[in-house]
């Protein structure tokens, strides 16, 4: 059986490859629970693109083990929580992207642990926040990134989050006293609010239009991965295209 140690590499391989795309077939003729093993650790972020790639890979890699065995599949889903647990000891880079996803290529795996996405934006206005609620600013940019993913394959499930994403949009809602600051970010930093604006608009979020209207004119940058590329875009150009978005889905509807 294929370990850890001669795994890692030819992983590495396929997400560095610059045919990604086409290679990433190849992972399937890894044991799925080992490989899944080797990707925990393309998820740091010290090379974006392989990072981003590796969240892709997860999302196939364990639909492939839910399919073998759907336990095996619950205990990484589970592990992955234990990550974004303080008690563990250490900080859960890629693990919130890697959730959504895997959620998004997993309908079952997103029935059940969706919520535990969520939670990790939840705040309760004047009452604190909710227990899992991420402090850390980046980390909250992967749940709002994994939030989206699973807004474009199950928005059903996802929806539960438009309060709070509302709230990333409008500091009038957000919870008072909620300025936390990690290297100069807030709560309501330009990465948060253009994240929030991309998953309302896929949400088709109702009440949405007056917060993203509000950002029309707001030219903070902000980097986001959709269609296997990294790109580079602005609260104002994602808000303008959620509001196309719901205008939409209003018509279609």
């Amino acid at each position: 059986m294929a370990g850890f140690r001669e795994l890692k590499p030819k992983i590495g391989d396929i997400l560095r490859a610059p045919d990604f795309a086409s290679r990433l077939a190849e992972l399937d003729a890894f044991p799925p629970r080992q490989a899944v093993g080797a990707l925990f650790s393309f998820l740091l972020p010290r090379e974006p693109l392989v990072k981003w790639r590796a969240v892709t890979a997860f999302g196939r890699v364990m639909d492939r083990l839910f399919a073998r065995n759907p336990e095996s599949a619950r205990q990484v889903m589970r592990q992955m929580l234990w990550r974004m647990n303080e008690e563990s000891g250490s900080i859960g880079w890629g693990v919130p992207e890697a959730m959504g996803e895997i959620m998004a290529v997993n309908r079952r795996l997103a029935e059940e642990y969706a919520r535990f996405l969520v939670s990790y934006i939840r705040e309760y206005k004047g009452r604190g926040c909710g227990d899992n609620f991420l402090d850390h600013p980046p980390l909250r940019w992967g749940v709002y990134w994994g939030l989206g993913r699973l807004a474009q394959a199950w928005p059903e499930l996802a929806a539960e989050a438009g309060p709070e994403l509302l709230s990333v949009l409008d500091p009038d809602l957000a919870m008072e006293g909620r300025e936390g600051t990690y290297e100069g970010l807030t709560c309501h930093d330009a990465q948060a609010r253009g994240l929030a604006a991309w998953v309302l608009g896929l949400l088709a979020a109702p009440g949405a239009e007056a917060a993203l209207a509000a950002r029309l004119d707001d030219q903070g940058v902000v980097t986001l991965f959709r269609g296997g590329v990294i790109e580079g875009t602005t609260v104002s150009a994602l808000a303008t295209e959620a509001l196309k978005r719901i205008a939409k889905a209003r018509t279609a509807g």
